[in-house]
């Protein structure tokens, strides 16, 4: 199930005594957490609330903890975090021995980044449990939760601003380790800057959210897909002042030359813009900007995939060091030349 179902069931009190949580977005898995502890735990939530995560995840003091009555409350809650939980981990083994005859006194959430289906315990939350999904917003989604944050701090954003917020925040990338708490904590900041205003405009998000390098993330692999070299030279110059790590610049660019590449193909291909969207989910304004750029064919933008990887090489062989390499690298795609295709 999604959170969604998670929160209709709660709703109607609906409890089960122990949930999976598989987690892409601890922003969202995090604020249902707070919900089951505030339902369950009564006036005493200091008592009846436990948390085991990776740095203490030892299986006596889970199990002793697990089998403990409330105190003058309905349950106790526990949760167990871990980052990957493996068919083999000892933390497995627990969790499948007590779920066999689980304590109707405890609410136990199991939350994890990675467990595989295969594995028997959660095989034995599929069949006789929950688990829940807290997965990524799609583009739209993330737009609707953006609106609807603004209009709880009693706000309206401009369709432009929105547009420009979701693209520097950049939580719908492929490759974003963001969560929706970094967009919450910017829009409060916004809310902070401008108390009393109702009309949220492009120019206030820009004065006050804290997305410069990302701003300067995309001015930079726009001036590559374009071939502007002055202005990726300058847009470099603005990263490594910013004390972007070269990694993540060669990572942002890897990225933009392989959807530029990838989206392309596809349109040139008879693929719609709406069938590219619902396969690929990507935002819809990053889709149009990525392929209405004048610039990089297809071909040009894996030939600087492959640019990318040479610079990669000299980096990590120590060819060339870091700022030499990215401008070398810079100049390279800029002057690609697509004859020879």
């Amino acid at each position: 199930m999604d959170y969604k179902s998670l929160s209709a069931e709660l709703s109607k009190n609906i409890i089960s005594d122990a949930y999976l949580f598989v987690v892409e977005d601890e922003y969202i898995a995090n604020s249902y957490v707070r919900l089951f502890r505030t339902k369950l735990t009564g006036d005493t939530p200091e008592l009846n609330y436990s948390v085991f995560d990776t740095k203490k995840l030892d299986p006596v003091a889970i199990s002793e903890t697990l089998e403990a009555l409330p105190f003058m409350a309905e349950k106790r809650v526990v949760l167990i975090k871990a980052n990957e939980i493996r068919a083999d981990d000892p933390l497995a083994r627990c969790l499948i021995k007590y779920l066999e005859n689980p304590s109707p006194y405890t609410a136990l959430i199991v939350y994890t980044k990675s467990i595989k289906a295969s594995t028997k315990l959660y095989k034995i939350f599929e069949s006789n449990y929950k688990i829940v999904e807290f997965k990524r917003l799609s583009p739209r989604e993330t737009e609707d939760w953006v609106r609807n944050t603004f209009a709880k701090h009693g706000m309206k954003i401009r369709n432009d601003a929105v547009r420009y917020f979701l693209n520097a925040t950049d939580y719908n990338s492929r490759e974003s380790n963001i969560d929706l708490g970094s967009l919450a904590g910017e829009i409060n900041k916004v809310a902070i800057a401008y108390p009393g205003r109702k009309d949220i405009t492009l120019e206030m998000i820009k004065n006050v959210i804290s997305v410069n390098v990302s701003d300067d993330m995309f001015k930079y692999c726009d001036c590559l897909v374009t071939k502007n070299l002055g202005g990726a030279f300058i847009q470099l110059d603005r990263l490594l002042y910013g004390k972007v790590s070269t990694q993540l610049i060669l990572s942002r660019v890897h990225s933009t030359m392989r959807d530029r590449a990838s989206y392309l193909y596809l349109t040139h291909f008879g693929k719609s813009r709406n069938e590219i969207l619902a396969e690929y989910k990507v935002a819809p304004y990053t889709l149009k900007k990525i392929t209405e750029l004048k610039g990089l064919s297809e071909y040009e933008a894996l030939d600087a995939i492959r640019i990318v990887y040479e610079t990669d090489r000299a980096i990590k062989s120590g060819q060339m060091r870091d700022k030499a390499a990215l401008y070398t690298m810079t100049e390279r795609i800029c002057h690609i030349d697509n004859d020879r295709y």
